[in-house]
């Protein structure tokens, strides 16, 4: 799409797409039909191939007039061959669709839907029920249910500054706290209430959770691996303190960055599967086609599954968050201290660079269906921007905002007509969660 996500009802926009023969004959002369869905699929363009030889292919574009449209997000499907003239082995891989997004002119305003006792820089969104939860510097965990209701049985008071917090959505359904003083606290999702504690001796700042539900923790200089039930299992004791955590479940291993600069894969037994030293100290980690690394002279490192360093990429400032637009498979976004937003495809290239007001200090969180990027900056600003970089819309809170905002999808019916909105949940350093309705 070009725009990628145009900004006002009516502004053209030109849809272009690929089309491949991977069959070993070449096909005959055939048509392709480009539509968009509202309660049905309305065809805007055609286009003619004469036709296209074995292992070949073509791209054709067309221009959509979004003047039908109302701001919000559609479906745009092409379909090769809809009448079915050329004879094919797979007939089932003929359609492709994507999301456009038509941006309202007016930006969305921020509503303060809940204040806690301290800067909140925690939220998971539970996206089984839709359920937020928020880990606060006050020592408390609230949970919102949608439409911004405390939910009942909250908020659990932890008796510490919450400094991690993830959730398992299976079984037993809880959500895990590390403190600051130096504690594990699980707590049932569905009713707010203790499930089990475990004392680690050093402050908690990193939580990962296995399929099994098994639980790692980042406590200093220390990876410590419970049960569900917070009974202990194994510990391993790294180089230098534990700074990011994250388990891969296709591949059945836990990475662990430290400050001293070492990446370590190891087995869900705990026992290392292999070792790396980047040579400096690391910051952030994230999955994608390869294991992404941050680090404090501000360097993102590729590293493959087997341990191998691939690429690496410089940025003026020490990486804050890394995050991955999975759905696409890239780009690899980078939050830095300098104040600036980095996009990187897959071989480590820039993409594009966006700058704020002030230093970033979390991830940005990305919408898998229309690949919007949501960042908060400690400017006390939100950004939204297209995954090409550039701003929809920008709302101000006046506060700092240290967390990496969540996204819900709901469908709402206004007038008998459904339409898709987009919730945006983020916390800022005045203790406040706010939602923008987008």
């Amino acid at each position: 799409f070009d725009p990628p996500s145009p900004v006002a009802q009516g502004e053209l926009v030109r849809v272009c797409v690929k089309v491949a023969n991977l069959g070993s004959a070449a096909a005959g002369q055939f048509t392709v039909s480009f539509s968009y869905f509202l309660d049905s699929y309305i065809q805007f363009a055609t286009a003619t191939v004469t036709g296209l030889g074995a292992g070949s292919q073509t791209e054709l574009c067309r221009v959509l007039a979004t003047s039908p449209l109302v701001p919000g997000s559609y479906e745009i499907k092409i379909r090769i061959d809809p009448e079915d003239r050329v004879a094919e082995a797979n007939e089932a891989n003929n359609e492709l669709s994507g999301y456009l997004t038509i941006i309202t002119p007016f930006p969305p305003l921020p509503q303060l839907i809940l204040g806690t006792g301290g800067p909140v820089r925690l939220l998971e969104l539970d996206r089984g029920t839709g359920v937020v939860y928020i880990g606060s510097e006050d020592g408390k965990l609230y949970a919102l249910e949608r439409g911004a209701a405390l939910k009942a049985g909250f908020p659990f008071e932890v008796g510490s500054p919450i400094r991690a917090l993830v959730l398992d959505t299976g079984a037993p359904r809880a959500a895990y706290l590390g403190t600051a003083d130096g504690k594990l606290v699980a707590v049932k999702l569905e009713t707010g209430r203790e499930i089990c504690r475990a004392s680690l001796g050093s402050e908690v700042r990193a939580l990962a959770i296995d399929r099994f539900g098994n639980i790692y923790i980042g406590a200093g200089a220390r990876l410590v691996s419970l049960t569900s039930a917070c009974q202990p299992r194994w510990e391993f004791a790294p180089l230098g303190e534990v700074r990011a955590l994250i388990f891969h479940d296709a591949k059945d291993l836990v990475y662990v960055a430290t400050s001293a600069g070492m990446l370590y894969a190891l087995t869900r037994d705990g026992k290392v599967k292999w070792q790396l030293d980047l040579q400096a100290p690391l910051t952030a980690l994230a999955l994608g086609e390869a294991i992404y690394a941050g680090t404090e002279d501000g360097k993102v490192r590729a590293v493959s599954f087997g341990g191998s360093p691939s690429w690496q990429f410089t940025i003026g400032g020490t990486i804050t968050g890394l995050a991955v637009d999975v759905e696409r498979r890239d780009p690899i976004y980078a939050a830095s201290s300098d104040g600036k937003l980095y996009s990187l495809d897959l071989s480590g290239r820039l993409r594009w660079a966006f700058p704020t007001g002030g230093p970033l200090y979390a991830r940005p969180g990305i919408d898998g269906r229309s690949g919007a990027v949501f960042l908060g900056s400690s400017d006390g600003k939100l950004y939204a921007l297209e995954s090409a970089g550039r701003e929809t819309f920008s709302v101000t809170v006046g506060s700092p905002i240290r967390s990496t905002p969540v996204i819900d999808t709901i469908v709402e019916r206004v007038g008998g007509e459904a339409r898709l909105v987009r919730l945006i949940y983020f916390g800022a350093e005045d203790g406040n969660i706010y939602l923008i309705k987008d």
